[in-house]
């Protein structure tokens, strides 16, 4: 049989008392529970990120691919920014601490895991609360991550040897946001660990506030995360050559076999702090051997050429050059010739700019060599110009009826024999031509026409001309312009084979008089 509690030995007043104190309890119970749940909504709407459950029951994100972060084990909860962009803020509520004591292990802890999506360096801020005020001293730590494969990472920022000490913050108890340091992180999961300064203390004893305390200790609110473009080591390659025509496709520079040419690797690291362990690679074409090198390379494989750059500091530039020698046969017609430079760097927060290349083109004749090419130049003007009167512009001013010579001259400027050459000398119907000093092949009214079969490099062909201004014409006919043309079947550049020279005619003057007079036969 079960005992039965009575309760008829008791006062009235007693039960009515007891009533009384469970009422009140349970009420104050409730208005805890209120406003416990209100302060975990507005500690979370104070964060531009999503909420995980956990904290104050509010429905979990959908973890999309980006940067979001995971839960370390229990009593754990982690927060994640919505979007996936670079500039992603990573929230993670730790709620851990560490002691200043070695001996039991207690100076370390493991404040957070993270999944990372995209690698690179992170800067990392830790809400830290000073829960005792100036009565705890060496209230300081330093953090560390560990990556997927297990390799411990070391802030770029160091402030005491390798490490990032977030040093104690003496005043008040009060909740600090500090600067824990820029770290890299792989992708994948992420270790952040908390170390009390104590284990490095003797080391590194410049942040040391007193006596160390085992019972001394570093509570950690929160972390932050924020992607950071901290190295950021670019690559750029230019080719130089001698000539660059529309010949060439895209434009671009060309050479003929056998030829040099000069390549320019220019690095730059545009990010905040130091790339260490920088490689350059170039990628040469198989029908290019390289001369001589402004650096010499560290190694050089077959058509791989590299450098090994041990840091290059913020804002820092190199450049290398290159003299460059195409081979003496190759396939006739153009031949493509790609130069690829690659620029491998420790943790490179940005990899859109850490490869580029530069194309050469090359001309090879039916036979595989360099053609036989040439460059005409033409000049034409007036002889013994600065006889004549100048008018605005600087044109000679001849006059009417004048007797005038002219200089054509040809001269093959390029490096090889000019063949089948032709050259045109177009008349200007107002001046009478009499006479040149070579005989053109075929002449008419309008035109005087030389031929030669070839020109060698650097010859030079001199024609005068004698010519008469005429007597009278109309006004609108005082400007003369006369030109010249030149042709070869391997002229490699057009830009000079067209001269012109302008003269201005002086209109006739003339000196008209009258006489009048009156004659009658009558005398008065």
């Amino acid at each position: 049989m079960q005992r039965q509690r009575s309760t008829r030995h008791l006062p009235a007043h007693l039960i009515v008392v007891s009533g009384c104190l469970l009422f009140l309890l349970f009420q104050l119970s409730e208005i805890r529970a209120q406003g416990i749940a209100e302060s975990l909504s507005r500690f979370a709407s104070s964060r531009p990120h999503t909420q995980i459950a956990g904290l104050g029951g509010l429905p979990a994100p959908s973890l999309q691919a980006g940067l979001h972060a995971s839960p370390a084990g229990a009593g754990t909860s982690f927060l994640q920014e919505t979007s996936g962009a670079a500039d992603s803020i990573i929230w993670i509520d730790t709620n851990v601490h560490v002691l200043a004591d070695t001996f039991q292990g207690k100076a370390s802890v493991v404040a957070a895991k993270v999944e990372i999506a995209r690698a690179g360096h992170y800067r990392l801020k830790a809400k830290v609360w000073y829960n005792s005020g100036d009565a705890q001293q060496n209230e300081s730590f330093f953090l560390q991550v560990i990556s997927p494969d297990g390799e411990i990472q070391l802030p770029l920022d160091p402030n005491a040897g390798p490490y990032k000490v977030v040093a104690d913050m003496p005043g008040p108890p009060r909740f600090l946001w500090r600067d824990a340091g820029v770290f890299y992180f792989a992708r994948g999961t992420n270790t952040i660990e908390m170390h009390h300064y104590v284990q490095i203390a003797k080391q590194y004893p410049q942040f040391v506030n007193g006596a160390f305390n085992t019972l001394e200790s570093v509570y950690l609110d929160s972390l932050q995360l924020a992607f950071s473009a901290a190295v950021d080591a670019g690559i750029a390659v230019s080719a130089k050559t001698a000539r660059k025509t529309y010949f060439a496709p895209d434009s671009a520079g060309w050479v003929y076999p056998g030829e040099d040419y000069q390549l320019e690797l220019d690095i730059e690291n545009g990010g905040d702090f130091s790339a260490r362990d920088a490689i350059v690679k170039l990628t040469l074409p198989a029908e290019v051997s390289a001369i001589q090198y402004s650096l010499a390379p560290s190694q050089v494989n077959g058509q791989v050429v590299q450098w090994d750059l041990p840091e290059l500091a913020p804002g820092a530039a190199r450049q290398i050059r290159l003299d460059l020698r195409t081979a003496p046969i190759l396939p006739p017609g153009w031949t493509r010739l790609q130069h690829i430079a690659e620029l491998v760097t420790a943790q490179d927060d940005n990899p859109s700019n850490n490869r580029a290349q530069a194309v050469v083109y090359a001309w090879a004749d039916s036979s595989g060599r360099r053609p036989q090419f040439a460059d005409l130049e033409v000049q034409l003007q007036l002889q013994n110009r600065d006889q004549y009167v100048e008018l605005p512009g600087g044109l000679p001013k001849i006059p009417a009826g004048e007797k005038v010579a002219f200089a054509l001259r040809l001269h093959n400027a390029g490096p090889d024999t000019a063949k089948e050459v032709r050259l045109t000398y177009f008349l200007p119907a107002a001046l009478s031509f009499q006479s040149f000093s070579l005989s053109p092949q075929t002449l008419s009214p309008d035109s005087a026409v030389w031929h030669f079969k070839a020109l060698p490099p650097d010859t030079v062909v001199n024609i005068q001309s004698a010519a008469t201004a005429p007597e009278c014409f109309e006004a609108t006919d005082t400007l003369v312009t006369h030109r010249a043309l030149a042709w070869a079947i391997n002229d490699t550049s057009l830009a000079n084979n067209l001269a012109a020279d302008t003269v201005a005619l002086a209109l006739p003057h003339y000196d008209l008089s009258a006489t009048l007079q009156a004659q009658t036969d009558t005398l008065i």
